[in-house]
């Protein structure tokens, strides 16, 4: 959510007025950082709380995740149902991945919709989709097809939803399932808030497509930096919302394992059960915290991964889902990252720990990742995305 609201600072102030709308579990954080916020229904996340779907999207392929598609679709219809009264009075839409199926609801409303991603989605032969579960494709005609897999498999859990939300509404017609395709035919921006430094602007892509550069909030340079316990070296370690999907004595292994090669041990998200020795923080800004670390463990999340990119740290990469491994590869190609690895094991924690403790200590790795942070510096994603979204609006 970090990236939309540093967006939506950035629209508020080129003098734009901001409606920012999400669910109930993002109103405290858009509060923190002065932005108001409208709350719409059918938050899908609690569903992973369930012990059934706590798999779900982490396997694609399971049961857990048909489960939770099915499960999804009743939040999904609440909020199609919400959506027109939250957006009366606006002149345009900005929506991300989670809503790549809003520009329905924009159509019905008369209002033009920008679609706003940290993924690089879209037809190409440079990469395989981010969001797919294989690590890559040799072949660049299959790489561009499997965007259009990814299309389709982000599209069809929801269509009938979405279809009998549109025929409720007047709508006639079927929907393209093809996102990519609604966007290009009403000619409509797609701004992207990853590094081109961290993965170029794939040649093949349209005009509409603009690579902004990541989307930050603006730092506290006032913030004391953190306490960190005895030890060294500082390892900062976080999963996100990800958490949730991660066995939690694999995630005190791993920190178990930190503890016992000596290293100072900082863990964002709610506290679990670990050893005497590890500082538990709740919500803290990752440019806070990574600056002051000698390296960073992850779940490789696009948004994380540009934070510790940005703050210059060498990092381990434990992926779990969606576009993680991506990211985890894309980090090690580089030379600021270990090869990435799923902590689905306690040999796994075991492992993490070591290639953590490792790389702190690579001189190497520092300097690429300093050197790295020094060209993502030079960047200006919020600005460009502003731009873009003015001249369309």
């Amino acid at each position: 959510m970090a990236p939309m609201l540093a967006l939506a600072h950035g629209l508020r102030a080129a003098g734009r007025p901001v409606r920012l709308v999400t669910y109930a579990s993002g109103v405290a954080l858009a509060a923190a950082h002065g932005l108001a916020a409208e709350v719409v229904p059918g938050d899908p996340a609690p569903l992973f709380e369930r012990a059934a779907l706590r798999r779900a999207l982490v396997d694609v392929a399971s049961h857990a995740t048909v489960r939770y598609w099915l499960a999804a679709r009743a939040e999904l219809a609440l909020t199609l149902d919400a959506l027109p009264a939250l957006l009366r009075g606006a002149a345009l839409v900005v929506v991300g991945l989670a809503g790549l199926w809003a520009d329905q609801v924009a159509d019905a409303c008369g209002l033009p919709c920008v679609r706003a991603l940290l993924q690089p989605l879209g037809p190409t032969r440079a990469f395989a989709a981010p969001l797919m579960p294989f690590d890559a494709l040799d072949a660049p005609a299959l790489r561009r097809h499997s965007h259009r897999l990814a299309a389709h498999a982000l599209w069809w859990p929801w269509a009938a939803t979405i279809q009998r939300w549109r025929r409720r509404h007047g709508l006639r017609g079927a929907v393209a399932a093809d996102w990519w395709q609604r966007a290009l035919r009403r000619q409509a921006p797609l701004v992207y808030a990853h590094s081109p430094t961290l993965l170029a602007r794939p040649p093949d892509w349209p005009a509409a497509a603009q690579v902004t550069g990541a989307w930050h909030l603006p730092a506290d340079t006032a913030a004391a930096p953190p306490s960190w316990p005895p030890g060294s070296p500082r390892v900062a370690v976080g999963f996100g919302s990800m958490a949730r999907h991660l066995a939690r004595g694999h995630v005190t292994a791993l920190l178990a394992a930190l503890l016992a090669r000596g290293a100072s041990v900082i863990a964002q998200g709610a506290p679990l059960p670990t050893p005497p020795g590890v500082r538990w923080l709740g919500a803290a800004p990752h440019a806070w915290l990574f600056a002051a670390a000698d390296v960073v463990v992850h779940h490789g999340g696009a948004g994380t991964t540009h934070a510790a990119a940005r703050a210059g740290v060498p990092m381990v990469i434990a992926p779990v889902a969606v576009d993680q491994r991506f990211w985890g590869r894309r980090a090690m190609a580089l030379g600021v990252a270990a090869p990435p690895r799923p902590l689905a094991s306690l040999a796994a924690a075991d492992a993490l720990a070591a290639a953590a403790v490792a790389l702190a200590s690579d001189r190497a790795a520092r300097q690429r990742a300093v050197a790295l942070a020094g060209q993502i510096a030079a960047e200006d994603g919020v600005a460009l995305a502003v731009a873009r979204i003015i001249a369309h609006g």
